[in-house]
Order: structure tokens, then C-alpha cells, then sequence
């Protein structure tokens, strides 16, 4: 994705005020491209795997991450 912003952003030659403020922009926008959609994968991952611990082990998932220290 990251590559694919520079390529649509980054157009000026390396070097000049325009590419720097390019640089800039593509790394403003970066963040929300990138770590937005990664987050959302994350969440729908762990909604998986606590569905299936709740089907097949019927834990939830806060008592599948609690640790009985005594």
C-alpha cells in the first residue's frame, strides 16, 4: 500500500521542495491507509478466535487470557 501511495504522491525529482512536501503528504496519509485497515483485521481476527474458543473450549476470551497465579 505504501508503495502504491508513492507512486500516486511522489511525482517531483528527489531533491526539491516539491518532493519533499510530497514526502510529506504521502506520509501524513500513510497512517491512515495503512494502520487503520491493519487494525480492523486485527479485531475481526481475535473475534474469530474468541467465537471458536467460546464454541469449542466454552471459554470466553477474558477467561482464556486470565492466569491463575495461585
Amino acid at each position: 500500500m505504501n508503495y502504491v501511495l508513492a507512486k500516486w504522491i511522489v511525482t517531483s525529482p528527489s531533491g526539491t521542495e516539491a518532493f519533499n512536501e510530497e514526502l510529506g503528504r504521502m506520509t501524513l496519509l500513510s497512517y491512515p491507509m495503512i494502520a487503520i485497515p491493519s487494525l480492523l483485521m486485527m479485531m475481526a481476527v481475535l473475534y474469530y478466535i474468541s467465537r471458536g474458543m467460546r464454541e469449542l473450549a466454552g471459554l470466553s476470551f477474558t477467561e482464556a487470557l486470565r492466569q491463575d497465579l495461585g
